[in-house]
């Protein structure tokens, strides 16, 4: 599952080009008329290429089966998917680092950090500043490989009254706490400051 156990959300448009959607972002990083409208072009390529790799209706692991229940996908088929999304993403960056000059880069880096804070260690903008290692990587990855699975275990209980809603809530929540609380002891003391001193300024979402 790699780093989407916690940076899934990311990838899907809450990532890079989700923030450099929003004009406040862009008005914080001073872009201007070229980067804006090639960032314009980036953010729907990026769209359309995750749409592709999304499981289809009917398709590979959405076709329904014959009680017109969708059939559940297959764990080889989601792990390739998101081996795919994963590689697109990092795509994505490298393109908007080339669009962005290092003072714009920088500062993006800073309100990546502050908008999703450790779940931006699944961003390779982040994480090649904070100098993770590839050990570093395995063991987030690992905890949010178990985090998932827990995550699944919990959806496939059933049961989706509201008094089960809200414990579901409280759940996942502990769960991501707990997630969260993991991959701070894979950080290095320093790496720590370092996260604190790219965040820059604060910024109002």
């Amino acid at each position: 599952m790699g780093m989407m156990g916690m940076g899934g959300g990311m990838m899907m448009g809450g990532g890079v080009t989700g923030l450099l959607r929003m004009k406040e972002v862009r008005e914080e990083l001073k872009l201007d008329e070229d980067q804006v409208a090639e960032l314009e072009e980036l953010g729907k390529a990026a769209m359309e290429s995750m749409r592709s790799l999304m499981p289809q209706r009917g398709g590979p692991g959405g076709a329904a089966g014959g009680g017109g229940q969708p059939t559940p996908p297959n764990p080889q088929d989601m792990q390739a998917m998101m081996e795919k999304m994963q590689k697109a993403t990092e795509e994505n960056e490298a393109k908007v680092e080339e669009i962005l000059d290092p003072k714009q880069l920088d500062r993006l880096v800073g309100l990546m950090i502050q908008r999703s804070n450790l779940q931006s260690l699944s961003r390779k903008l982040v994480a090649t500043r904070l100098g993770i290692t590839e050990e570093q990587k395995t063991k987030m990855a690992e905890v949010n490989k178990a985090n998932g699975e827990k995550m699944r275990e919990l959806f496939q209980g059933g049961g989706f009254n509201q008094e089960n809603r809200e414990k579901m809530a409280e759940t996942m929540t502990k769960m991501r706490e707990e997630g969260e609380a993991k991959i701070k002891e894979i950080l290095t003391a320093k790496q720590k400051e370092d996260m604190e001193s790219l965040k820059g300024p604060e910024f109002k979402f």
